[in-house]
């Protein structure tokens, strides 16, 4: 009986395998509006007949679905796989298949496609309607224009040639589906920088890419911290010390950036994310394997940043201290407990409440939190957000 199983999902697979390479009909374009909610874009799709709400993530090599959205729709699992995901924690996750995954307009049916199950209680239960993640084995076959100041995606299965200046694209540097290419800080080249529409910010910089960097003194620390600041699927990542790193002269082939700052981090690549698409359209061409940076100016620009002493995550229904950086070191710790915010005794929260924003640390202005130490003792510290 295990060897008919056996059978029966390895011919499944192979199924799967071809109808989604065949799951785009005539030649066409669809055009699909998002909303950037928490650095995260989210789309509407038609999934077996239902019209959902999903996030759009160039960085996931598997699409995946709501555990609660597929038991609602009696989706049975038929196999699982092992998946690292952006805070490099591996994991196995169960599978489903997709009958049916429309573009808003129909132009575009994938059918049959295997997709992995989230953790119960993951964090894309926080985005309000959210039921999965669009990942890049849906895009494999298509060409995928991203306009932020439409915010629109355009996805074509179009032959021809793209109008596009060979001058902006870049090739495809892995052996994946994933958009991942090479750019230049201050001259030195930075290979396997991983194109994320899933990531906020501008760039996670990987631990020894940064190490590499450092040794040609090609970016410069600006100060040290300690303790977890990466969420991914499987949650949040180790504790563990993290640097902020500014960076200047980089280079995305013709896009020129002045100047910008990235945190370190124990990632499977260096991440380019969201905040990008202020400067720029994307346009990733699977089918050739090249992707283009087409920036709104011909200007250098320098990317701001906002950065707290403190990060804020959550444990047991308790605000805790997830990293601190220089200024707090003394002071604080990982894992200390928040109790009170500007002298107002604070509740019970889960992660959905920090992806969202806790409502009393809101706003521009510092705030005074009251920490609970791991011996004991109560302290103040300010907690304000700084620019770069």
């Amino acid at each position: 009986m295990r060897r008919l199983t056996f059978i029966y999902i390895s011919l499944l697979a192979s199924i799967l395998s071809s109808s989604l390479i065949s799951a785009q009909n005539k030649e066409g374009t669809s055009i699909i509006p998002y909303e950037l909610i928490k650095g995260k874009m989210i789309v509407k799709m038609e999934i077996n007949g239902s019209v959902e709400k999903f996030i759009f993530d160039t960085g996931a090599a598997t699409s995946s679905l709501e555990p609660s959205f597929c038991r609602a729709h009696n989706m049975a699992i038929v196999d699982s796989m092992n998946i690292r995901d952006a805070s490099n924690l591996l994991s196995n996750y169960r599978q489903v298949v997709i009958q049916s995954l429309r573009t808003p307009d129909r132009m575009f049916n994938f059918k049959y496609i295997k997709a992995i199950l989230h953790p119960e209680n993951s964090i894309f239960g926080c985005f309000d309607g959210v039921i999965g993640l669009i990942g890049s084995d849906i895009l494999q076959n298509l060409i995928c224009t991203i306009d932020s100041k439409q915010a629109l995606i355009s996805l074509t299965n179009s032959t021809k040639p793209l109008n596009e200046s060979l001058r902006y694209a870049h090739n495809f540097t892995a052996k994946s589906i994933l958009p991942i290419l090479a750019m230049q800080i201050n001259g030195e080249i930075v290979s396997n920088c991983l194109f994320d529409t899933g990531a906020g910010g501008f760039l996670s910089l990987k631990k020894e890419v940064f190490n590499e960097l450092n040794t040609k003194n090609a970016l410069s620390t600006q100060r040290v911290g300690y303790g977890a600041s990466h969420v991914g699927l499987s949650g949040i990542m180790e504790v563990d010390t993290s640097l902020l790193v500014k960076m200047e002269n980089i280079r995305i082939g013709p896009f020129k950036i002045k100047s910008a700052y990235a945190e370190t981090a124990n990632v499977p690549y260096t991440l380019i994310g969201t905040t990008i698409l202020n400067y720029c359209k994307v346009v990733i061409d699977y089918q050739r394997r090249r992707i283009y940076f087409l920036p709104y100016s011909e200007e250098a620009v320098a990317i701001p940043s906002r950065f707290a002493d403190i990060g804020i995550s959550i444990k047991d229904g308790n605000l805790i201290i997830s990293n601190v950086w220089d200024s707090c070191k003394s002071a604080v710790n990982p894992g200390d407990i928040i109790t009170h915010v500007n002298g107002e005794p604070i509740g019970k929260y889960d992660m959905c409440d920090i992806i969202r924003g806790v409502a009393l640390l809101n706003g521009n202005d510092s705030k005074v939190l009251k920490v609970l130490t791991k011996d004991g003792t109560t302290k103040d510290v300010v907690y304000e957000f700084k620019d770069f």
